[in-house]
């Protein structure tokens, strides 16, 4: 139990002895070992052992074959120290259940080039993963932000579960302004790849298709989330954040409150204030 806050289970930092080496599956198997198991939460939020290794085989390395990863040692007390503190800061607003939290190193070149270096992930309740690459100018400075976001989604899979376009577009729209709401900052750029009137026709079109209860189609998922033929990359986070917005600048109902109601009444009351 971490000391310092009773709402953190554990950070653990899985950082491989080799930052550099042309075996890459040996170092993500060792990056893997260091993330371990626990009863609670499976394989750092996965219920099998390869799902844990596929997901990190593109977040850490992204397409390079060859490994190269920054030295995120250096840095430990200062992450350790965003993490505890902004976590801390989330709880003041609303209650976060005990997390675990799991840092790993990243190469991957989109994280670097057009995520300044930080990205996170919550791939079950209690479980928050972030990958770090301390060479990128900037990165401390977006660090807390990406903790208040996945600290968001923990929250949003303790009470809810995560099944539909929907629920996707409106939990993304909910953490954006919960981390503004806790953190403040800028916009982030994935909230704003698209205008207002876009965003609105692209919910409208994928609602008259029935694609907002869409359960199955990974390319739809893909498409609307980072981009494709259909839509431009970002465009379903553009599109919650926007949704979420029109909420809370147009009804009484605030950030957390939002934070404990259904997607699918989330967005009957966005529908509502829209008429």
């Amino acid at each position: 139990m971490n000391s310092e806050f009773k709402k953190i289970e554990e950070i653990k930092f899985c950082i491989p002895d080799k930052l550099s080496s042309i075996n890459r599956a040996e170092v993500l198997d060792q990056i893997v070992e260091l993330a371990g198991e626990k009863e609670e939460i499976g394989f750092a939020g996965y219920i099998e052992k390869s799902y844990l290794k596929n997901s990190l085989r593109y977040s850490v390395f992204g397409d390079s074959k060859k490994v190269s990863l920054p030295n995120v040692s250096a840095h430990v007390s200062d992450i350790r120290n965003c993490i505890t503190k902004t976590i801390s800061k989330c709880d003041k607003l609303i209650n976060v259940p005990p997390l675990y939290v799991f840092v790993f190193p990243t190469q991957n070149k989109f994280i670097r080039e057009q995520m300044n270096g930080i990205s996170g992930f919550s791939p079950y309740q209690k479980t928050i993963h972030l990958y770090i690459n301390p060479e990128v100018e900037g990165w401390f400075k977006k660090l807390s932000e990406a903790v208040a976001h996945e600290t968001a989604h923990t929250i949003s899979h303790s009470l809810f579960k995560w099944e539909t376009i929907l629920d996707i577009i409106i939990f993304e729209g909910v953490a954006e302004h919960f981390r503004e709401a806790v953190i403040g900052g800028e916009q982030s750029p994935w909230t704003k790849t698209i205008s207002p009137q876009k965003a609105k026709e692209i919910l409208e079109k994928l609602e008259t298709k029935n694609l907002l209860n869409d359960r199955e189609n990974k390319d739809l998922y893909n498409n609307l989330f980072f981009g494709g033929k259909e839509f431009p990359q970002w465009s379903g986070y553009t599109i919650g954040y926007i949704l979420v917005k029109n909420v809370l600048g147009n009804s009484d109902k605030d950030i957390k409150f939002l934070m404990k109601t259904k997607p699918q009444k989330i967005f009957e009351l966005y529908k509502k204030l829209s008429k």
